[in-house]
């Protein structure tokens, strides 16, 4: 039987390139994580040599709907698919708005199972490689409750597994 082939590769962005990626989100009015979800389904397009393409991301599970979800305490997270559909003449900025609508959209339903979101929403093609894009967004610093006990965390490192071929992690901190 083959062993999957597991590996980790960490990159930083560039100041010059971080300033591009904003001025971005701001004309485009969209979030950042809405530009790393098209950057990746442009990706996975030329990769599976298709214009319509499908992968999983996480939501946080936390919505405003629910009462006092800023007084919980754990994981709230689910996986959604989203869908990627562009061609040569569709505009970049279009192809944003629309992502992000679909985002929005997805926030309505993030609470069902992942079987019963596909069978409300049968149109989506699902690529013949799975991935699966995680936007960490929040800062991780226990130093501010740890530092009055003298301690001192300098570095924090996450070991995940996922049942996908290839999961792109970004951090946004």
């Amino acid at each position: 039987s083959l062993k999957p082939i597991i590996q980790h590769f960490e990159y930083s962005l560039n100041r010059e390139l971080l300033d591009k990626l904003e001025q971005l989100v701001k004309n485009a009015k969209v979030s950042l994580p809405t530009v790393y979800y098209c950057a990746w389904g442009f990706l996975m397009q030329r990769y599976d040599y298709n214009e319509d393409i499908t992968f999983d991301i996480t939501l946080s599970g936390r919505s405003n709907r629910i009462i006092n979800i800023d007084k919980e305490l754990g994981l709230f997270i689910n996986t959604v698919p989203i869908r990627v559909k562009s061609n040569c003449n569709d505009k970049i900025a279009d192809i944003l708005v629309t992502i992000q609508k679909d985002i929005a959209n997805l926030q309505e339903q993030q609470f069902l199972k992942y079987k019963d979101y596909l069978d409300l929403n049968d149109n989506y093609f699902k690529s013949s490689f799975s991935s699966l894009v995680v936007v960490e967004n929040y800062p991780i610093s226990l130093n501010e409750y740890l530092e009055p006990l003298g301690l001192k965390i300098e570095s924090i490192k996450f070991k995940e597994a996922t049942r996908y071929d290839m999961t792109l992690v970004i951090s946004n901190f």
